[in-house]
């Protein structure tokens, strides 16, 4: 995916004009790649108006467009939902897949996954060019997306913004100083953490009136040696966060 390489390059870029801060600053980089989006098209007239837009499939780098021809679309037991009852009016609606819908899906779903082949790439060159600078033990790394995605479940085609499972959960790993490898975060945390999360761990106030969140409990899986200031997650300061706030509404 063109995009995508582009911004690794970008990335790469940064980082090493980054590292070779005379003063040595610190730094902060948020890299996000296009992948493993469809495509778009828009269409305007002569003065510049927006006519209208065109979906299509996702398109991977040339060099992986023969990869994981084998990948199967995932089927748990809510995909093509054979029982609708007590579900949404909306959902109730949709007909069940046909089998033509199911070969689209597992399409799209391989094409989704030869796209990420490319930001795998990307993460391996930072990672790499990290290790090389002699940033990797005073770096901390975070990956996650900000959605999910439901490509056959509950009949739905391929898509987002609902409000099951598949959409509304991301993986989120972190890796950096002080953090023990292979521990787990097991309360409940959201994308909202992530920036007080980032100035807890350069030591900054958290007085800024748009934070929303709260720092990732991470002093409860540290190894012993982040900064004794981060002490969010210890035991005697009690849970950060225990459960999720739904807000609904109606139109």
């Amino acid at each position: 995916q063109y995009a995508t390489d582009v911004v690794a390059a970008k990335a790469l870029a940064m980082l090493r004009s980054a590292a070779a801060n005379p003063g040595g600053q610190p730094f902060y980089l948020q890299v996000a790649p296009p992948a493993p989006h469809h495509s778009m098209h828009y269409d305007f007239t002569a003065s510049g108006a927006f006519v209208s837009r065109h979906w299509y499939p996702p398109v991977p780098a040339a060099r992986h467009w023969e990869e994981l021809s084998g990948a199967a679309l995932p089927r748990p037991p809510s995909f093509n939902d054979p029982w609708v009852s007590g579900k949404p009016a909306w959902l109730r609606a949709l007909d069940p897949l046909t089998a033509a819908n199911v070969t689209f899906l597992e399409e799209i779903h391989r094409l989704r996954l030869r796209c990420m082949r490319a930001v795998d790439e990307m993460v391996e060159a930072l990672v790499s060019e990290l290790d090389s600078l002699g940033l990797s033990d005073s770096t901390f790394i975070l990956f996650t997306s900000d959605n999910g995605y439901h490509e056959g479940v509950h009949r739905m085609g391929s898509g987002k913004t609902t409000a099951f499972e598949e959409d509304l959960r991301v993986p989120m790993m972190m890796a950096g100083p002080g953090l023990a490898a292979g521990s787990k975060v097991v309360t409940t945390t959201q994308h909202i953490d992530i920036a007080p999360t980032v100035l807890a761990l350069a030591d900054l106030p958290l007085s800024l009136r748009q934070l929303d969140g709260v720092p990732l409990p991470l002093a409860a899986v540290s190894d012993g040696t982040l900064p004794p200031s981060y002490v969010y997650g210890r035991p005697d300061q009690g849970p950060l966060r225990n459960q999720c706030v739904a807000y609904c509404w109606s139109q």
